[in-house]
């Protein structure tokens, strides 16, 4: 007896699942690139955001050149610009070892049909 119905297991009907067939969607465009167009809207309101973005990360790093580093614990932390290098250098060997390792654990798009 199922504890779940009244039913038996065995004298229970079968209902039918109804095959669902997923339609391929095409690739993006732009080459599997994040249509920003989509989420902020035209490209002449992206380029509005992102020059302001950019100058505040400049202002940033010209910033840490005037800042005092007296009590630096490590030597690299003297360094004026230091840390923004290094943020852009983990985040670009990030993206690269992600896609060297996707080659090797992506599967064909029909593995599963």
């Amino acid at each position: 007896m199922n504890p779940h119905t009244d039913q038996s297991s065995s004298t229970r009907k079968e209902e039918a699942i109804p095959s669902v067939k997923v339609a391929k969607q095409a690739a993006p465009q732009g080459g599997g690139r994040l249509n920003l167009e989509k989420y902020v809207g035209k490209p002449e309101q992206i380029q509005k955001m992102k020059t302001p973005l950019y100058a505040a990360l400049g202002l940033l790093v010209v910033v840490d050149f005037f800042v005092h580093r007296e009590h630096a614990a490590l030597i690299w932390e003297s360094i004026p610009g230091f840390s923004a290098a290094f943020g852009l250098i983990a985040t670009v060997l990030i993206i690269f070892v992600s896609k060297f390792l996707g080659l090797g654990l992506m599967k064909r798009e029909d593995y599963y049909d």
